[in-house]
């Protein structure tokens, strides 16, 4: 003959630690994720039986995005990945959707970001979600090598004997700025120029210096008039010394005319 069920309610209690169940046998699992063998367990009678259970995570309830922050150079790659965990901390595996928010470059599907073009600091612009959960990731872009300089004014025209202070402005392919600590020299004559400040004094000879430079191996930089320059990449001004508009000596009398060689183009 079969076995025949008893009317008797069993006494339910639990094995493992941190879970529990309650006197109806309403099983609450455990925070963390795992097999508990055994762990339900029902007495009656001086019997009992013992039921496993096996925890998994929850739904997706927050999304790290890894490396954050990160510095690129433009053009430059960066590989990002998504890390999901449910509302206990338990990992839960996701396939996340890359997106660019807020500007920087472009994410493909995998997550692989490529900087743009323009440098700055992008907030939060790498997203990953799923569902409603998502997670960013900040880029900072940056210049990359220095590609020209700019020396400014250009063109100018002094007196004999007076002054101009020059400047030199770095930028990178794309136009960003690049800092430099630009090395200043005359290649064609019309006064000299502190090497370290980039203040020109002027010659005592008046006239436009010209100078198609033509760097060595290389072709005519251009029909241009350029004789100021600074270490290449360079861009040279024109400076054109004029008479002094007043008669007699110059106020500020011209220094003795220095030579200074540009070093040559990589």
């Amino acid at each position: 003959p079969g076995e025949n069920a008893l009317a008797r309610p069993p006494v339910w209690s639990v094995v493992t630690a941190g879970v529990s169940i309650s006197a109806s046998g309403v099983f609450t699992a455990a925070a963390r994720t795992g097999t508990y063998g055994n762990t339900g367990m029902a007495t009656s009678g001086g019997q009992s039986g013992t039921a496993s259970v096996t925890v998994v995570a929850g739904a997706p309830n927050s999304i790290v995005v890894t490396p954050n922050p990160v510095t690129l150079t433009t053009g430059a790659t960066q590989q990002f990945t998504a890390t999901a965990t449910d509302a206990r901390g338990n990992a839960v595996v996701i396939s996340p959707i890359w997106t660019v928010q807020n500007g920087g470059g472009s994410i493909n599907a995998s997550g692989l970001f490529t900087a743009g073009t323009v440098a700055g600091t992008f907030n939060n612009t790498v997203k990953a979600s799923v569902g409603g959960v998502s997670g960013t990731a900040t880029v900072i872009v940056t210049a990359g090598p220095l590609a020209n300089i700019v020396v400014s004014p250009n063109p100018v025209t002094l007196a004999p004997g007076f002054t101009q202070q020059f400047t030199a402005v770095g930028t990178d392919a794309n136009g960003n700025a690049v800092p430099i600590v630009p090395v200043w020299s005359v290649v064609a004559g019309g006064g000299v120029i502190n090497a370290v400040t980039g203040v020109f004094p002027a010659g005592a000879a008046a006239g436009t210096v010209p100078n198609p430079l033509r760097p060595p191996g290389r072709p005519a930089i251009g029909p241009r008039q350029r004789t100021l320059g600074v270490t290449s990449p360079a861009v040279r001004a024109k400076v054109a010394v004029r008479p002094h508009p007043a008669t007699g000596p110059c106020a500020h009398p011209p220094p003795s005319r220095t030579r200074l060689t540009l070093p040559p183009f990589p």
